[in-house]
């Protein structure tokens, strides 16, 4: 089994530098120049001067808000400052306890990103690492939407809750959006203010460094995805999953934020609470440009490698080989069985593949036997089934296709 060491970026300079770790994820993105657009239109809201001290603080502060969650999840933090960087790009590493988050100072000194968006960009980088679930196949970091989705609805709030800033906000949309979310509670409609502009300044640097046009609140992104999107969604889709996170209230407000997205891992519950016709529901706001709830299980996909072979007297018998990589420790059963159909023309003869495995390992060439119980020219189709400690995670139907001749 191997160990994986995890990576994942929020933005990528195209001059890549000796630093090779870095991944390749937003190959528009360059250092900033004369012929880039510097400036978004934020009406009166703030943005100040930038300095190497800020660049820091606001890292700094983030980050001691959530340090007792990292320790207790076995986590030591590293964080690196590039000031002199002309790189715009910022990433979060997780290598078992090693953990690792760098800020290249380009993308803080750019003028399209105010204080407040980089304060979301240090969440979105933390947010790989305390997001839950969605995760990104293979890895023990959240999906890039998931790390979007905990920046606004958990990090930011907090931050800006704990570290208040008298903010005049003039986009309507916003306003009326937060107002009618929290309208008996002036406080949560200031924090609601700051995140939602927050996460708009840094979807609209994204969005016109890496696809030459600005996201808007009134035009949201009406993909409706069949799988979740595990890399980064397009700009418009990240603005629709900040404004999304900035208006959701975690179900149970007496837990805690570490507590309710970071008690489970395995979970893919993230739901808010609404009042609708006097009573209070669940829902689950994140947005279908990247997340579909169907399919962001542990396993978001696997990989089939069908060898059959013949034998005298014409095709017998053969193997099934399975690639798949698992996110967290404990006991994995896997398991192939034929559909109702199929069951007449096959039989798989190898017991379930059961095995206890490291977090983030991947299992490679999980090889299954089988024999044909009748002969003709059938396609047979087998399901494909894994349960993580006694319980279905995933279940494919009609996963594997063998044609027998």
């Amino acid at each position: 089994m191997k160990k994986i060491i995890v990576l994942t970026c929020l933005t990528f300079s195209t001059v890549l530098s000796a630093h090779t770790n870095n991944c390749n994820l937003f190959a528009g993105i360059k250092p900033p120049s004369n012929k880039v657009r510097e400036t978004v239109t934020y009406g009166d809201f703030y943005n100040t001067s930038k300095t190497p001290e800020k660049f820091e603080k606001f890292t700094n502060r983030i980050v001691s808000l959530y340090a007792d969650t990292i320790k207790e999840l076995g986590g030591n933090l590293k964080t690196e400052f590039l000031w002199e960087s002309t790189d715009l790009n910022a990433y979060a590493a997780k290598n078992s306890s090693n953990w690792k988050i760098v800020f290249h100072g380009a993308l803080y000194r750019d003028k399209r990103v105010t204080d407040d968006g980089f304060i979301m960009t240090v969440c979105h980088e933390l947010g790989h690492l305390l997001g839950g679930a969605p995760f990104k196949l293979g890895e023990e970091t959240s999906a890039e939407g998931q790390a979007d989705y905990w920046a606004s609805t958990v990090c930011a709030k907090k931050y800006f809750t704990e570290f208040p800033e008298e903010v005049v906000m003039s986009n309507g949309f916003v306003r009326d959006q937060c107002s009618k979310k929290y309208e008996n509670d002036i406080a949560a409609q200031k924090v609601c203010y700051r995140t939602t502009m927050a996460g708009y300044s840094l979807a609209s640097f994204l969005g016109l460094q890496t696809e030459g046009k600005q996201p808007r609140f009134e035009t949201p992104d009406k993909h409706v995805l069949d799988v979740t999107d595990q890399l980064h969604p397009l700009a418009q889709c990240r603005l629709d999953t900040f404004l999304a996170g900035s208006l959701c209230e975690l179900e149970d407000s007496s837990v805690t934020f570490e507590e309710k997205i970071l008690g489970a891992k395995l979970t893919t519950d993230f739901k808010c609470t609404e009042t609708v016709d006097g009573q209070l529901v669940q829902v689950d706001k994140r947005p279908k440009c990247w997340f579909n709830e169907i399919n962001n299980s542990v396993f978001a996909k696997y990989e089939q490698k069908v060898k059959a072979k013949k034998l005298i007297g014409g095709l017998q018998a053969g193997h099934i080989f399975i690639d798949y990589d698992n996110h967290l420790p404990g006991e994995y059963k896997i398991r192939l069985e034929p559909e109702t159909f199929s069951a007449a023309y096959i039989k798989v003869t190898t017991p379930p593949y059961v095995q206890t495995l490291a977090a983030a390992s991947g299992v490679n060439n999980l090889r299954f036997d089988y024999k044909f119980t009748r002969t003709g020219k059938k396609e047979i189709k087998l399901n494909l089934i894994v349960e993580y400690k006694g319980a279905v995670i995933l279940k494919r139907v009609g996963a594997i296709n063998l044609l027998v001749d």
